[in-house]
């Protein structure tokens, strides 16, 4: 009896040994284990990052595709870090040279989390900025669902109805009107500014004074300050869809009173479209609201 709880003691020993044997040995493969072994690119600050940032999975694709370290390295430590995404990344790089590289990742990221984002995103890029394509994803259009976002937001002839918005788009090439010989303070297109000149030219020589006496009330506002213009009742076209959002509208009024007044503004009506103006009408316009689109878009802004 005693010499079988001996043995039984012996061999619970041996157990206890052999497993403590394969532990320590199994302990001391991991430890070892180098998952970059087949990786051939020996950069060792590349190879810490990529330790740190990167699951055996994701390890495992660079390997795979033998995707070199220099291709995503750089962009590893932004938040979001994908390395799924990369090509991605990188196109939009070469696309918006604008961002920074955690800006490029949070944009790439973001905008994959929408339907068809990025086909998208990718759509819109020569045309608007991030901002606004992200704006466009998270928001849409609050007051025509159903509008889509025009292909070239900066054309002379764009046209903005309940079918067409640019979103919250802000128009390159501002200029201030004081280019035309106005006072500071108010914003237009560049394109508008000869045309808006000799258009005031021809007012003086008729008229006499300033432009003979007219006045510009408005040109570019933002898709903010239209916001509220509209929520206020103050405009009835709402932002996105509002011609002045493009800088190419101005609202003009006559410093004159009564008949004058009256000759100037018949006058102008007749003479706009020679200068490559059209007139819009609008409810709670207290102005006269003129459009710029040069003489070679008028008939298709017409229609629109």
């Amino acid at each position: 009896m005693i010499l079988r709880d001996r043995d039984m003691r012996n061999r619970a020993i041996t157990v206890i040994i052999i497993i403590a044997i394969f532990l320590l040995a199994f302990f001391r493969m991991n430890t070892r284990f180098d998952r970059l072994s087949r990786y051939p690119y020996q950069d060792e600050r590349a190879r810490e990052l990529i330790n740190e940032y990167l699951d055996d999975d994701a390890v495992n694709y660079i390997i795979e595709y033998a995707i070199e370290p220099n291709y995503f390295i750089d962009l590893i430590e932004a938040p979001g870090f994908n390395i799924y995404h990369v090509e991605y990344y990188r196109t939009l790089e070469r696309e918006i040279t604008y961002l920074t590289k955690n800006e490029i990742v949070a944009f790439a990221e973001e905008t994959l989390t929408y339907e068809n984002g990025q086909e998208t995103a990718m759509s819109l890029l020569s045309a608007y900025s991030a901002n606004e394509i992200l704006f466009w994803m998270r928001n849409g259009d609050p007051y025509y669902p159903q509008a889509e976002l025009v292909d070239v937001p900066d054309s002379l002839a764009v046209v903005l109805n309940d079918q067409n918005t640019i979103a919250n788009r802000i128009p390159l090439g501002l200029v201030d009107v004081s280019e035309a010989g106005f006072e500071e303070g108010i914003q237009v297109r560049t394109e508008m500014v000869n045309d808006l000149t000799h258009m005031c030219d021809l007012l003086s020589s008729v008229y006499g004074g300033s432009c003979g006496g007219m006045n510009i009330e408005s040109g570019y506002v933002s898709y903010n300050d239209l916001e509220k213009a509209y929520q206020a009742g103050e405009t009835a076209v709402a932002p996105g869809h509002n011609e002045h959002q493009t800088g190419l509208a101005i609202d003009v009024s006559f410093n004159d009173i009564g008949r004058s007044s009256e000759d100037k503004t018949a006058w102008l009506l007749e003479n706009i479209e020679q200068f490559g103006f059209i007139r819009r009408v609008y409810a709670n316009e207290p102005y006269i609201h003129l459009r710029y689109c040069s003489k070679a878009n008028i008939d298709r802004v017409k229609k629109g």
